[in-house]
C-alpha cells in the first residue's frame, strides 16, 4: 500500500536554483573527513562546487572543460514524497535515516548548450544491487521530467583528460603570474612557428624565451593558457608532456594546414 506522508530530520530541502542561486543539498560540511573532499568555485558550477569524492571532482572536470555544457548543478535533491511514491511504485525500499525517508540526490544536472538536461550519478564500478534499487527511483525520477539520466563509473573516467584538465585550468587567468596580454601576444607570434615543428615544449618554451628576453618558464606559461583558453587545440586524450612535442590540432578556429603539421 502507498505510505503517507512521513517527517524527515534532515534539512529543508532546496530549490533547483540557476546561477549562483542554486544551493547544493550535501556540502563537503556534511560528509565524514576520511573520505576526499574539495570546495572551489568555478564558471560553469552554479554557486560553490562541492565535489565529495574523487570520481564527482574527475567528471566535474571534465564537464566544465566541455564546449557542450553551459550549467551544472551538483548534489541536487529530489522531492522526498515523490520518490517514496516511485519507490512503492517499483516495490522498492525508499532510503532511509533512522526511520525517516532520507532524501535522494543526483550528483550532477547539466544543462547542455542545445537545452537537453542530463542528470549524472556517479559510482564506483564495485557498485551493489541496492546502489542498483536507488539508482531505479532516482531514474525514473527524472524520466518524469524528459531528463537524460546517466550512471558514470570510476572505469569511465579518461584519466589522461582529467591530468591535462587538472594540469592547465590554472593557467586560465594570467594575473597571478604578472604576463601582460601583450607578451602573450608575443609569444604566440615566435612559438607558433616552432611549435609545430619535432621540438619537445619546454625547448621551444627556452628558445622563445631567451629570443624575447622574458625569465624562464615564462613561454611555457602561457603555453598552457593558450591550450586553457581553447586557443590552442590539442588531443586532450594525448598527455601533455613538456618534454615531448605538443601536436596542436589547430590554432584559434583554424586547422593546421598539412605542411606545417607534418612529422
Amino acid at each position: 500500500m502507498p505510505r503517507g506522508r512521513r517527517r524527515t530530520s534532515q534539512k529543508p530541502v532546496p530549490p533547483i536554483g540557476s546561477g549562483a542561486a542554486h544551493e547544493p543539498y550535501i556540502t563537503v560540511r556534511d560528509v565524514s573527513s576520511k573520505g576526499v573532499s574539495t570546495r572551489t568555485v568555478h564558471p560553469k558550477i552554479s554557486g560553490m562546487a562541492q565535489e565529495l569524492s574523487g570520481i564527482e571532482t574527475s567528471l566535474r572536470l571534465i564537464l566544465e572543460w566541455s564546449d557542450s555544457v553551459r550549467e551544472i548543478k551538483e548534489q541536487v535533491a529530489l522531492d522526498v514524497d515523490e520518490t517514496l511514491a516511485i519507490a512503492d511504485e517499483l516495490g522498492i525500499e525508499h532510503p532511509s535515516v533512522d526511520g525517516s525517508p532520507k532524501v535522494m540526490t543526483s550528483d550532477f544536472v547539466v544543462e547542455m548548450t542545445n537545452n537537453e538536461v542530463v542528470v549524472v550519478q556517479t559510482k564506483s564500478w564495485t557498485f551493489t544491487l541496492r546502489d542498483v534499487e536507488k539508482m531505479e527511483i532516482e531514474r525514473a525520477y527524472w524520466l518524469r521530467r524528459n531528463a537524460r539520466w546517466m550512471l558514470v563509473t570510476d572505469l569511465q573516467i579518461p584519466d589522461v583528460v582529467v591530468s591535462n584538465v587538472r594540469d592547465v585550468r590554472k593557467y586560465v587567468d594570467l594575473t597571478d603570474y604578472h604576463i601582460p596580454e601583450k607578451h602573450v601576444s608575443r609569444i604566440r607570434r615566435v612559438a607558433e612557428p616552432l611549435i609545430v615543428k619535432d621540438i619537445p615544449m619546454n625547448e621551444v618554451g627556452v628558445m622563445v624565451d631567451e629570443r624575447l628576453g622574458y625569465e624562464y618558464g615564462t613561454s611555457l606559461t602561457v603555453f598552457r593558457h593558450l591550450i586553457a583558453k581553447k586557443e590552442w587545440i590539442i588531443d586532450m586524450f594525448e598527455p601533455i608532456d613538456p618534454g615531448s612535442r605538443l601536436r596542436i590540432l589547430s590554432i584559434a578556429g583554424r586547422g593546421m594546414d598539412k605542411e606545417a603539421s607534418a612529422e
